[in-house]
């Protein structure tokens, strides 16, 4: 088996972060995004990983190169000259698709993903289902609280796929499209070579014509981290799950105060009297200062929150400081960004290598 990744785009959404690093790269509950999907294709059986990508930027290349070797699998770039949409990239790829693998089972399957895509990744029963069925393809579903929002996918009750709706006035349904296929290679021929094609509104529904298109509802979590806010809201989802599994870790300072779920890597500092949660994550060799308040956020790597600090529904970004009783709150700060003592930071995005020497509210700070 294959797959089929769509890294395209440069990562607008979680800017000013994609200023420093490739979106795939950037660390979700202290992993980078993409090596949640690269870790359950290699479970499920999958010998090759293909990256639809339009540009390879050097951090991106080096730490392919390092999962690469890790997980033993081949992972290899398919790059788009021209933006080719979400169905074009099957067409560009069709060779490194079409090509059989030494020891490679089910080889006409391929999984693809779009890579803002989190959840549990239930891909063996998605397997299962998709050859039972023994049509060419399978759309991974999910339920959402209000449907007129999005485009809603109608199912017979033999699972195949019978209309896609965009925003229904009517309840028809309350299933979306979840951004996770599995296909048979054979879905290539549906696609034009070298045209920027939509799968979601041209190739799709032409297989729904033909009865060849089924949907397998998602269980469990199922979160699109692509911008500051699903990101910060989505790591208390993640968190959720992984504290089921055992998986996360707590502050390693016993006088810190810790509510809700909170990941901590073990190379972090938190001093004592700091307050962490409910939903942060703290990244390598950060340090908390004493009687600081995290809650809701994601401090990067390399970070420092100063003593009395207070930083709420953010992202700090690497190797930036936040100093003493400063405030920084619904804001994301890029790389390396430095905060004066008792300033306020409210609703901004603050470029990379940035001193904020005074109060700022609702601005894209870039000097």
């Amino acid at each position: 088996m294959k797959a089929l990744l769509l890294i395209g785009g440069f990562g607008t959404r979680l800017r000013p972060l994609t200023f420093s690093k490739s979106k795939p790269c950037i660390e979700f509950i202290n992993k980078p995004i993409l090596l949640y999907q690269i870790e359950a294709l290699k479970k499920v059986g999958v010998v090759r990983i293909i990256l639809a990508v339009g540009n390879i930027p050097e951090d991106f290349r080096t730490t392919v190169e390092e999962w690469r070797n890790t997980y033993n699998i081949d992972i290899v770039f398919s790059v788009e000259e021209t933006p080719m949409g979400t169905a074009g990239p099957l067409a560009l790829a069709a060779d490194l698709l079409n090509e059989d693998l030494p020891g490679e089972k089910n080889p006409d399957v391929v999984f693809m993903f779009n890579s803002d895509i989190l959840c549990e990744f239930p891909l063996q029963p998605l397997l299962e289902y998709h050859l039972s069925h023994g049509h060419e393809g399978t759309l991974m579903t999910t339920p959402v609280e209000d449907p007129s929002r999005f485009g809603v996918i109608v199912s017979r009750e033999d699972g195949s796929i019978d209309a896609f709706i965009e925003k229904p006035k009517e309840y028809v349904g309350n299933h979306i499209n979840a951004g996770l296929y599995c296909l048979n290679r054979s879905v290539v021929n549906y696609v034009p070579e070298a045209v920027k094609t939509s799968i979601e509104r041209e190739t799709f529904p032409h297989m729904a014509n033909l009865r060849q298109l089924y949907s397998f509802p998602l269980d469990g979590f199922w979160m699109d981290v692509g911008k500051p806010d699903d990101f910060i809201d989505g790591a208390q989802t993640m968190m959720e799950y992984l504290d089921d599994l055992g998986h996360l870790h707590l502050p390693i300072s016993p006088h810190a105060l810790v509510s809700g779920l909170v990941d901590v890597s073990e190379s972090a500092e938190v001093s004592p009297g700091a307050a962490l949660g409910p939903n942060v994550v703290v990244g390598e060799n950060v340090i908390i200062g004493p009687h600081a308040r995290l809650k809701n956020c994601c401090i990067m790597a390399g970070s420092t929150i100063g003593a009395g600090a207070v930083v709420d529904h953010s992202i700090v970004g690497w190797g930036s400081t936040v100093h003493q009783w400063a405030r920084v709150k619904n804001s994301v700060l890029g790389e390396d960004v430095r905060v004066h003592p008792e300033l306020d930071v409210v609703g901004c995005k603050v470029m990379p290598h940035v001193e904020v020497k005074g109060d700022i509210r609702d601005e894209v700070v870039l000097y």
